[in-house]
């Protein structure tokens, strides 16, 4: 019975010791390990790379608008060069293709396009800038018995370098925009966030025991609370950390691998993971221009349609049957030797302060090509408007000849001159025989002028044909381009 209190304080000691053994990986009111901390660090790294993802999509989607308009501008450039011959007509069609899909990537970019991108922007950088903040909180609380952020076997806290590392993990806790770190690694799948820490408290090894972390309790001894403990579990960085309302219960961490499971909970990790899902999808190629045989391409077709099938035609190849008609055929090889034609035009020098002749494929500067267009669409105009002057003039003419014919053949006959008074003729009973009908001297002054300014010497109606046929077989055409 002597050695009964010896087996007694033995029986303490190793009852003692299994306690502290069983709770020495993890504890209440205890800091993270490098487990905990280092995916969060990764992530926001990641993050960064969400403002870079959505402006190239728009930038990318913006430069393909530009070379649309830019295509679109030199195809009319070659319409005004090639008025009135017959390939203008195959041309017109791919001029008001880039149009029409000029006008549907519009539409998809100011739609679609730049609000989806904005708020997926806004989703991923609210969700990083929670996590820089706890981040931040943690790596500065540290003294010799505290610290919320622990190295890999959580027996000492780190500390944020001025490179931004912590314990040589990049961690930089800044918006700093820049591409993808491939080295990194994606921080998000289709599912979820496939390596963040998580666990019930009782399972998860993520504390230690080395280092107090009031963050991690809700209770009075070493924890947020003060001189009662918390009414209930403090939730942190949108509930993924879990902080019981004790000195006991160690932090547990939300399941953020599967998404869906969470239903409407964690809003600011289910919008995040939403938005680098769709900012990893390049959706700038809604923006490409349509290829394959020209019955394929749905914008020409479309386009096609509306201009040159009559409303109400029940044909079901009659867009497919114009474009056959207007490019010689529907082959993909057709679209390319147009695309040459219209790149291979020539502009001479000095047009838009050119130094030498360039071809239209060659010019890449938008502000240029427009130049050139206006140039070219003010030089028709103002040749349009010359040779309707001209023809107004030639039928002016001729239907002065007309009238005085219709003046002479009333003849000596008074009583039918006078008829023609509306007409500008008048009888004159000491003029020549058989030709007393005639025209008003002030009439026959306004039809020599006018015959002059247009060209004759003499008085008389001169042939113009000739020298009119350009702008009898032009003029309509011209007016049903600057209308078009």
């Amino acid at each position: 019975m002597r050695n009964r209190p010896l087996a007694v304080f033995v029986e303490a000691l190793l009852l003692v010791w299994a306690f502290h053994h069983r709770h020495a990986d993890a504890d209440a009111g205890m800091g993270f390990k490098k487990a905990f901390w280092q995916p969060l660090c990764d992530l926001s790294e990641d993050l960064n790379s969400a403002t870079s993802s959505a402006t190239g999509t728009l930038t990318s989607a913006t430069q393909k608008l530009q070379l649309m308009q830019a295509a679109a501008m030199r195809t009319s450039i070659y319409i005004l060069f090639n008025i009135g011959r017959q390939e203008v007509r195959a041309a017109s069609l791919i001029h008001g293709y880039f149009l029409a899909k000029m006008r549907t990537a519009a539409q998809r970019l100011q739609t679609t396009d730049i609000p989806t991108l904005v708020e997926a922007d806004g989703a991923a950088n609210y969700l990083k800038g929670r996590l820089n903040e706890m981040l931040k909180l943690m790596v500065q609380t540290t003294s010799s018995s505290h610290g919320c952020i622990l190295d890999a076997a959580g027996t000492n806290s780190v500390t944020q370098t001025p490179q931004g590392t912590i314990d040589s993990v990049q961690c930089s806790l800044n918006r700093t925009p820049k591409l993808r770190d491939p080295t990194l690694g994606r921080q998000t799948d289709d599912t979820g966030f496939p390596n963040l820490a998580e666990g019930a408290a009782a399972a998860q090894t993520h504390q230690d025991d080395d280092k107090r972390c009031r963050l991690t309790s809700g209770g009075t001894t070493n924890g947020i609370s003060h001189t009662a403990a918390a009414t209930s579990a403090i939730g942190l960085l949108d509930g993924y950390i879990t902080t019981a309302a004790d000195d006991v219960t160690e932090s547990s961490l939300k399941n953020l691998k599967k998404i869906s499971t969470l239903g409407a909970q964690n809003p600011a990790w289910q919008n995040a993971h939403l938005a680098m899902l769709t900012l990893e999808k390049d959706g700038s190629s809604s923006y490409n221009n349509e290829t394959g045989d020209l019955d394929k391409m749905a914008t020409l077709l479309e386009h096609t349609e509306k201009v040159h099938v009559p409303k109400g035609n029940t044909k079901p190849d009659a867009a497919k049957d114009k474009i056959k008609e207007l490019f010689g055929d529907i082959k993909e090889a057709k679209w390319t030797e147009y695309m040459k034609k219209i790149n291979e035009q020539t502009v001479p020098a000095q047009i838009a302060g050119l130094e030498s002749a360039k071809k239209l494929g060659a010019i890449d500067d938008l502000q240029t090509l427009i130049v050139i267009h206006t140039h070219y669409l003010t030089k028709v105009s103002n040749d349009f408007a010359e040779l309707t002057e001209k023809l107004v003039t030639r039928e002016t003419q001729q239907e002065a000849t007309v009238t005085e014919k219709e003046c002479n053949a009333a003849g000596d006959d008074k009583i039918e001159c006078d008829k023609l008074k509306d007409k500008g003729c008048i009888y004159n009973s000491t003029g020549e025989a058989s030709k007393k009908c005639t025209l008003k001297k002030e009439v026959k002054a306004q039809l020599e002028k006018a015959n002059q300014e247009a060209g004759g010497k003499d008085g008389k109606t001169t042939n113009t044909t000739t020298s009119n046929s350009f702008v009898i077989n032009k003029a309509p055409l011209l007016l049903a381009f600057l209308l078009f």
